[in-house]
């Protein structure tokens, strides 16, 4: 859906007003190329999401969005900001009372081999110019960061992005985050209730993060993977391929291949693929700003 026409109608500007009170209400008029269903899909193609700073004031977050219907195409959205960020949107119960969002901050690890030399940029090899028999292999650490908050029920839908990494970039709880560079390692739901026996759900978001630098590049990849463009043999086009040779014997070991794979070379370059399912991780409505309240 494609927004044809969007102003704030609090002053009847295209931009929002500022305010120094600790809440701020607004409303918007938005116009869409096609006609959304409901107020979910309107909300979700408004641009505005929970936990947004204000564009004007950015003491204030995003609390809670409403949508009501002038015409399929023609909606009136409702924004409540505060300088509270918290999880009591579409009507979540808890006695009055608001559930804050928590942040946890944890880490991972894994382990990569090292290629080069993070000091000179040299080849770690011998000194004969060919790599150790067992690799040279450094233990990485990274961030995790777990999210959970209060909503009326539960997604069930969340749970098979599990294991999905970004498309795009994001931030999260003030930290931004490239494209590839988040996981979503865990999605839990736990039930409660609150003293008028009235039921809840807490989500947990947790995200692995991996600012991982592309050998080649310098980029951060994150959890795209780069393995180096080696093989065994060239190709000659048409489904043929030859072997590569030294001194008249195949190699034993692979060599680097040029980028279009048709002879060797000595010079190292590496190939990137994304192997994970790709998940708009924006679409979540999780807190944008740190400390979350």
């Amino acid at each position: 859906m494609i927004i044809l026409e969007k102003k704030c109608l609090l002053d009847g500007a295209s931009a929002s007003s500022t305010t120094k009170d600790q809440e701020l209400s607004e409303t918007w008029y938005i116009k869409y190329d096609e006609v959304a269903i409901d107020p979910s899909e309107a909300i979700r193609h408004s641009g505005f999401f929970c936990g947004d700073e204000h564009p004007n004031n950015f003491g204030l977050s995003l609390q809670s969005i409403d949508a009501e219907s002038i015409s399929g195409q023609e909606w009136i959205i409702a924004l409540n900001y505060t300088t509270e960020q918290t999880n009591k949107n579409n009507a979540d119960t808890g006695n009055g009372q608001d559930f804050k969002t928590d942040v946890q901050f944890s880490k991972w690890t894994y382990q990569r081999v090292v290629t080069k030399d993070k000091e000179t940029n040299l080849p770690v090899v011998n000194s004969a110019g060919e790599p150790f028999d067992s690799p040279v292999v450094e233990e990485v650490a990274c961030p995790t960061i777990s999210v959970t908050r209060r909503k009326s029920s539960p997604d069930m839908n969340i749970i098979e992005k599990i294991g999905s990494i970004n498309s795009g970039a994001f931030k999260l709880v003030g930290i931004d985050i490239p494209a590839y560079c988040a996981q979503l390692s865990d999605y839990r739901i736990e039930r409660g209730q609150d003293t008028d026996f009235n039921p809840y759900y807490t989500q947990t978001f947790e995200f692995k993060l991996n600012f991982n630098k592309s050998v080649d590049t310098g980029k951060t990849i994150g959890f795209k993977a780069e393995v180096a463009n080696t093989g065994f043999r060239v190709n000659k086009g048409e489904g043929k391929y030859a072997n590569i040779t030294y001194q008249g014997e195949p190699i034993t070991s692979p060599a680097f291949l040029t980028e279009d794979g048709t002879s060797g070379t000595d010079t190292p370059n590496y190939l990137q693929f994304v192997i994970n399912d790709l998940e708009n991780f924006s679409s979540f409505n999780l807190p944008t700003r740190y400390p979350n309240y």
